[in-house]
């Protein structure tokens, strides 16, 4: 258009008018993008406070429900028997924990106090990182209510520290997360979950593809089912799980010391080559190929990858396994 033309006109080729027209209009463009610098400045500030607002209001509502407890328990004039103490404690999480549930029904998950192990476990097949996170953050908060509710029956007041413990262990979660996903980025599937999901791939097909295509991820989900406690509620839990994992990769596709990635692909690749040249090579003459010879093996590079990634989600499958199901995809 007119503006764009003038802008690329070199100054020499305008007149006075045109020229003052040119410092006005590169005057306006900057103005203009300064002024939507702001405004996205604002914006975000005004995303953070709101996040803040709502999160205090949050503890807020918490500290309100703890202070209705107390008062309620205060009307306890003497220490209970610790086995009547635990029964006690037991019967008021879980009526806790149903209220939670019912509370925040409507709530995205990562905002929910509560969620049945129904809609956990499929949290934790679609997105194994956000579900370990918010985990961690409700059997601490857990661990702070029974305590506060274990002091109050028992008359020894509340733990004043036990807020500050639970931050700190939030954030060491969060630092060992960090750190594992710089190694394993297949470990945080939130890019391609979010790709099968505008694909409109339900939650349970999202999930079987995520277990085909994603090992790292599928060894991992199961590591932290066998045991949650150890690996999703410990300061370096993340790190710990992703130990156990490359353990039992390790354990069954051994990879040499030293040896890259692509370095052990192409390595596993050759010896299944081999290892068939070596099949054939021993079969009698009459099941050979033409003039009694072994018949060749090759794969191209692409056939080398997909060998690769199969022995690797199948470590105890042979070549043949891996053509048999190569065949099996190009009749569908």
């Amino acid at each position: 258009d007119a503006e764009e033309k003038l802008l690329k006109a070199k100054d020499e080729e305008l007149s006075d008018e045109d020229k003052t027209k040119k410092v006005d209009l590169l005057k306006k463009r900057k103005e203009d993008s300064e002024t939507e610098r702001q405004a996205k400045i604002q914006s975000r500030i005004d995303e953070i406070s709101g996040e803040l607002k709502a999160e205090r209001a949050e503890r807020e509502k918490d500290k309100g429900k703890i202070s209705e407890l107390e008062a309620e328990l205060k009307k306890l004039k003497e220490k209970k028997d610790p086995v009547k103490v635990e029964a006690e404690i037991e019967k008021i999480e879980q009526g806790r924990i149903e209220k939670y549930i019912g509370e925040d029904a409507n709530l995205e998950r990562s905002r929910r106090r509560e969620m049945s192990n129904d809609e956990l476990e499929e949290w934790l097949a679609e997105d194994i990182v956000a579900a370990q996170r918010w985990l961690a953050k409700q059997e601490l908060r857990r661990d702070r209510e029974r305590e506060a509710d274990r002091k109050k029956l028992s008359g020894d007041g509340l733990d004043e520290d036990s807020k500050k413990k639970a931050e700190v262990i939030i954030q060491k979660q969060a630092e060992s997360r960090a750190r594992v996903e710089a190694k394993h980025p297949e470990l945080n599937p939130k890019k391609r979950i979010d790709e099968l999901k505008a694909q409109g791939k339900s939650n349970a097909e999202i999930s079987e593809i995520l277990s085909k295509e994603n090992p790292k991820l599928r060894i991992a989900l199961e590591i932290a089912k066998e045991n949650p406690d150890k690996y999703l509620l410990a300061e370096n839990g993340p790190e710990l799980l992703a130990e156990e994992m490359e353990r039992r990769i390790e354990k069954s596709s051994p990879t040499k010391k030293g040896e890259t990635q692509e370095e052990r692909d192409a390595r596993i690749a050759s010896e299944a080559v081999e290892a068939e040249r070596a099949r054939l090579a021993s079969l009698p003459e009459n099941l050979r190929s033409e003039g009694g010879k072994a018949q060749e093996v090759k794969m191209n590079d692409m056939e080398k990858a997909q060998w690769a990634r199969f022995k690797t989600a199948f470590p105890h499958k042979t070549l043949a396994d891996f053509r048999a199901n190569q065949e099996r995809r190009r009749n569908r």
